[in-house]
Formats: structure tokens, sequence, C-alpha cells
């Protein structure tokens, strides 16, 4: 009897062995699978999301809006005791500028004045024999002209006779070609449209010139624009910006603009596209300084300020103990070392230091930055 139950006790602990082992083995197996088999700690930040604002920046020089180059259509020396043609001078309106040397052609034009006078006076004997009603106008007319002055205007013709007369004296095409003459003595002067300010010149007193020879650059006094090149991708922000901050080297704030208008051609090498704007000047403006424009850009109404090196092609890790997942995000601009992104939900943790390999069997660690 004792027998049998000695039997029957052995089957039972081997069956329940049987049964036993196979599921402590289970656990032992799934435990380990379970259990990482590393350990990695890696910096982490946690990101916010804000509305978020860029300042764009870029560089300019202060110009003149009314500003062009001065050329003469006359050739001759300026004259020695002109006033003058450096950068910088300012004038005011009506100003002689430059006084081109013009004795030849007033010795000239008196000539001709003094020969027309002889013409007239030639064909008065030919008027009192074939006109005599018109004698006393052609008498009179002869006594306003001097040789020193522009001559008048000729008197009414009154007959078909009386302008075949003059034409035969050739007295109308002289008095045309001295006026023309005088209108041309008045080129060997230029007087200043406004007042304004010399920005550049070529030319000095006692220098010879040419017709069409550029002699110097002016700009109007008070009526100034700033000329920058924008990149292509800023351009927009600068185009909506409601007000662009414009201040010096020593970054004082010297007024504020907006934009105007843009250059037609866009510079191939460095993408960028000449831009002007006015100026509501806040301190004295130097003509042709350097200036610095800057502008408040919105990003986006939610967005968050992430390291630059925690992105790689757009991509940052996220941190969800005890693992590493990739995101894709959005860069909406940049500020120093750091890149505005859209894309990563609120407090989200994410890695400070990229890793170039990470798997569900490492488990990370992270270290708040």
């Amino acid at each position: 009897m004792k027998t049998r139950q000695v039997i029957i006790l052995v089957i039972f602990l081997i069956v329940l062995g049987l049964i036993y082992f196979p599921i402590v083995n289970k656990d032992k197996a799934s435990s380990s699978e379970k259990e990482p088999k590393s350990k990695r700690y890696i910096p982490i930040h946690q990101v916010h999301n804000f509305p978020q604002t860029e300042v764009i920046e870029t560089y300019g020089q202060i110009m003149g809006k009314s500003q062009f180059n001065v050329t003469m259509e006359v050739q001759g020396e300026i004259d020695r005791d002109n006033r003058s043609l450096k950068p910088g001078t300012t004038f005011q309106k009506n100003d002689i500028l430059v006084k081109v040397d013009r004795v030849e052609a007033l010795y000239n034009l008196l000539s001709r004045r003094s020969q027309f006078i002889n013409l007239l006076t030639g064909m008065l004997p030919d008027i009192a024999l074939d006109l005599p009603n018109q004698e006393s106008k052609w008498r009179s007319y002869l006594s306003m002209i001097s040789p020193s002055a522009p001559l008048p205007d000729l008197p009414p013709i009154k007959s078909q006779k009386e302008k075949l007369l003059l034409h035969s004296r050739n007295i109308i095409s002289e008095f045309y070609s001295i006026k023309a003459s005088e209108n041309q003595i008045e080129k060997y002067i230029y007087v200043a449209p406004f007042n304004g300010v010399i920005v550049e010149s070529f030319v000095e007193p006692g220098s010879m010139i040419t017709p069409g020879m550029q002699l110097f650059s002016i700009a109007k006094t008070g009526d100034y624009e700033v000329k920058a090149p924008i990149n292509i991708n800023k351009l927009k922000a600068f185009q909506s910006a409601s007000e662009i901050l414009i201040t010096d080297a020593k970054d004082d704030t010297i007024g504020a603009g907006n934009f105007i208008r843009t250059a037609p051609n866009i510079n191939t090498q460095t993408q960028s596209v000449d831009a002007y704007f006015s100026i509501k000047p806040a301190a004295p403006l130097t003509l042709g300084a350097f200036v610095n424009l800057s502008i408040q850009h919105k990003l986006a109404d939610s967005s968050a300020v992430v390291p630059e090196h925690a992105i790689q092609n757009k991509t940052v890790q996220v941190y969800k103990e005890p693992y590493i997942q990739a995101k894709k995000v959005q860069i909406l601009g940049s500020k120093g070392d750091s890149v505005f992104v859209s894309g990563l939900e609120n407090k989200t943790w994410i890695i400070l230091q990229p890793q170039e390999s990470y798997t569900d069997t490492t488990s990370f660690i992270g270290i708040k930055r």
C-alpha cells in the first residue's frame, strides 16, 4: 500500500514539474526581453509654444530721393574762380554751380549782333522807298538793339512784300541764328534747381569739359531714401512691415521708414534685390551714410524655440522615457544659434544631441538642461 502511494506521489510531482517549469522559464524569458540590455544618458530640453517674432536685419545706405548726374552741352574750361565742387558742398536753389569760360562765345555773339545792326541799317533806304509807312517801325526797332543785350523780338510783318524784303536781306534767318547763339550762351552756366548737396564730383575749377560729360551728382536736401539689398526670402516680410527701424553704426535710432519699391533685377550671386525705403528722420541724416534696418516679423501664433544643433534634416528627436522617436518639424525662422519651429506639442522633451542610432533595446535616461 505504501509503495503505491509513493508511486502516485512521484507521478504527481513529475506532472507538477512539467507544468510549473515551462511557466517559470517563460516568465524569465519574458522578463529578460523587457529588460533593456544597455542604458545611455542624454541631454534633453523641454520646448514651450508661444507666439514668436523674428528680428530681421539688413544694412543700407542713405541716398538722395531726388538725385541725378549733372552734364552740360558745351565745351570749355570751368572758370578757375568757380565755387568748390567737392562732395559734401551744399548749395541753395538758383545758385550758380558751374561757370564755363565763355569769353570767346560772347565776343562772337557781340560781333553777330553788330552785323545784324548793319543789315538793318542797310535795309532802311529800301524800306523808305518801297514801304514808307513801315519806316518808322523799323527805325524804332533798330534803336532798341544793343550789341551787349539780347535781341528784341522782330516787329510784326504786315505784308508779303515786307516779308520778301526781309528775306532777301537775310534779316529773318540772321535774327533766329543770333537767338540760338544767345540760348547757347546760357548753357555755359549751370544753375542749381533746388537746395541740395554735391554727392559725387568728377571735376574741379580749371577742368576741361565736353558736351555730355558727367560733371557731378547732386541730391535734394531733406529728400532722402534708403537703398538696401534684401534676400528674396525675406522680401515679403519687409514689404508687409508696418514700420522699419533705422539705426546708425552706433546702434542709435536715426529714423523709421516704410517699403517703397524694388529694383527690377535680382543679384544672382547673393540672391538679393535692391529695395528702397522711405525715412522719417529722428536725427540729422548724412547723405551716403551706411545704416542698419530691422523689423519685427511675426512667425506664427504658436511656435517653439529649438537649438539649431538639435535639428537634422528638419527632424528632431523626441524623448519619451526611456525611448527616442523622430519627429518632423517646420522651420519658420532663426535667431542666432536658435531656430523657430512648429509641429511640436507643448512641453515636449527633445534630444539636444541627436543620437546616430537608437532601438527599443537601449534605455535612454534624460538629463534635463
